[in-house]
């Protein structure tokens, strides 16, 4: 049996993981688990309290992090597991056990904050989109207010010119390429848009193309995607406003359950997620079992109880 290493920074094993995002992403858990474990460094991989405390850290994770279903915890585990799989320390529970994290129980927690009414911040948006200094505010409130909700990053990301690297807004064919590497979960997906938005962002686009852009026309770099830096400022922030419009979107009575996924979607989200983690808890009451659909059973709406527009 190899013995467990002593502790070490995680820096020392930098190299070892495959991409920057992988390494950022297991540092942030290291912080995370140590700071609920007491460890007294922050950044620093402390393999024998992570093996004492296994238990306690499946726990931890499930009472302080958003936990959808076994995949999600499997890959958390996985994460802290490779801060020490990349020093060459390929034992102990967290290899031996994580066959067993999926009959640990899960209880998810359903989004439950006040979040503004959507045909307010709508009206609020739709003003922006038109007084807005900055072109790219101008262009991030158009897509807001046309319910393409994305991601600020995507938005920065989506150029009108066919690039590789970035997301493809297709102004001739009138469909938006969200592309896996510029997008938070990393996959695929595209959506129609309507000619009424194009012609409405046209004149905000740099002459290269992009959407959002400094000054010379040029894309921002990834740790400049905000609200503020595009331009749009004196609205709540994306995370809000995705949540008031996603529990606009699945109280409607205007459309019918697919066309509601398919807002969903839109967003990056699947059903499931959509209901559960952005919608109110009062959303969240019956299941709905769709033997028909390739997804798991989400919630059952009670249109009565939940605002509408």
């Amino acid at each position: 049996m190899t013995q467990i290493p002593e502790p070490y920074p995680i820096a020392s094993i930098r190299s070892n993981f495959p991409s920057a995002s992988y390494y950022a992403g297991c540092k942030s858990l290291v912080k995370k688990v140590n700071a609920w474990l007491d460890l007294p460094i922050a950044d620093t991989v402390y393999p024998q309290a992570y093996e004492d405390n296994y238990d306690d850290i499946v726990q931890l994770i499930l009472d302080n992090m958003v936990i959808r279903n076994h995949k999600d915890l499997s890959s958390k585990m996985a994460t802290l597991n490779a801060s020490m799989k990349f020093a060459g320390y390929e034992e102990g529970k967290f290899q031996r056990q994580r066959m067993q994290l999926s009959n640990v129980p899960i209880d998810i927690k359903p989004h439950d904050k006040d979040v503004p009414i959507w045909k307010d911040l709508s009206t609020l948006i739709a003003k922006k989109s038109v007084n807005c200094n900055s072109p790219g505010g101008r262009t991030v409130a158009s897509a807001y207010k046309n319910h393409y909700v994305l991601r600020v990053g995507e938005i920065f990301q989506t150029c009108i010119v066919d690039k590789p690297q970035f997301n493809f807004l297709d102004t001739k064919n009138l469909v938006w390429n969200i592309r896996a590497q510029c997008t938070k979960n990393n996959r695929d997906r595209e959506f129609p848009v309507s000619q009424a938005f194009i012609d409405e962002i046209l004149g905000n686009v740099s002459p290269h193309g992009f959407l959002i852009y400094r000054k010379c026309g040029l894309p921002f770099k990834k740790n400049c995607h905000t609200m503020r830096i595009s331009g749009l400022t004196g609205i709540p922030p994306v995370s809000i406003i995705r949540n008031s419009f996603e529990t606009w979107n699945h109280a409607r009575t205007d459309i019918d359950q697919d066309e509601k996924d398919r807002c969903s979607r839109v967003l990056g989200h699947t059903v499931q997620t959509a209901i559960m983690h952005y919608t109110p808890d009062i959303l969240s009451k019956k299941i709905i079992i769709r033997k028909n659909k390739k997804i798991k059973p989400v919630i059952r709406l009670r249109i009565s109880d939940c605002q509408t527009s």
